[in-house]
């Protein structure tokens, strides 16, 4: 999780910030010029040039270029923002962002999340920008904003979701010499997908000992919330197959394979399959 993706979250921590600079300095350009280059930074310009304002210490001392331009920019950006026709600019503010937050504890895949208050994935990850895997953080309670006027919704498909159905991923730790495509041939999913949801871009080289998440199929939140699947355990016996165990508990091969993570149509006699199955 990467907070500072959020903008909210990161525009407050950068005012709480820089009043903190202001604190130190008494003056905010030198506070602005120390949240660019560092308060430590500016403190010894200051000392070692006898300098105690901006204007006079972007003058005498070393300070990098990139911090002498940000104070003024700042300055320019809030005249301009004041008065943006004098200057040539048509601004549209952007429709306020509304939204409902729920307290979700542990991990919950997002893909869930939006089954349950019935949006797409994209929707939800647009509105936590900070989640940079496809699931909440797990050991921790995290405030999951969802569109306006589904919170409750949230809320209730969550108190009934069983346990098991929170989560709809597997996690692998990298191996020496791994990649994207022979970690997703191993589970049967595919590369993409696995890139997507953990925030890979594309080419990305695997650091061995890293920890990521596989996402496999979703599938039936709202039919397990609703009451109308009930999760059952098959115990396999000899001769069972994937197609005459679909029939039996009316689902389908694929979804079978996608509830337990099988890459391939053997079964294996005294092993267990979990199944979804509606009552």
């Amino acid at each position: 999780m990467d907070e500072r993706s959020d903008p909210e979250k990161a525009t407050r921590a950068a005012a709480r910030y820089l009043r903190e600079l202001y604190e130190i300095f008494g003056d905010w350009n030198l506070a602005l010029a120390s949240y660019n280059a560092g308060e430590g930074r500016v403190s010894r310009a200051m000392e070692r040039y006898g300098a105690n304002d901006f204007w006079t210490l972007s003058r005498v001392s070393n300070l990098a270029q990139e911090t002498r331009n940000y104070v003024p920019m700042i300055h320019a950006a809030i005249v301009v923002a004041k008065a943006a026709d004098r200057y040539g600019f048509d601004i549209a503010p952007d429709p306020v962002l509304t939204y409902d937050t729920v307290p979700v504890k542990g991990a919950v895949d997002l893909r869930v999340i939006a089954e349950c208050v019935r949006t797409g994935v994209s929707t939800v990850q647009s509105l936590n920008p900070e989640l940079r895997r496809l699931a909440t953080p797990a050991n921790r309670t995290f405030r999951v904003k969802v569109p306006e006027g589904k919170g409750e919704e949230l809320t209730g498909c969550l108190e009934t979701l069983p346990a098991e159905k929170r989560v709809a991923f597997r996690t692998h730790v990298v191996g020496r010499g791994q990649s994207l495509a022979s970690i997703a041939k191993r589970y049967g999913a595919r590369a993409g997908d696995i890139a997507s949801a953990n925030g890979l871009g594309s080419g990305k080289r695997l650091a061995r000992g890293a920890e990521l998440i596989i996402p496999v199929k979703a599938g039936a939140a709202r039919d397990l919330a609703a009451g109308t699947r009930t999760a059952v355990h098959h115990h396999i016996r000899l001769g069972d197959t994937l197609h005459a165990l679909a029939q039996r508990y009316n689902t389908t091969v694929a979804d079978l394979r996608s509830w337990n993570n099988l890459t391939g149509t053997l079964l294996a006699a005294g092993n267990t399959l979990t199944i979804y199955t509606i009552r």
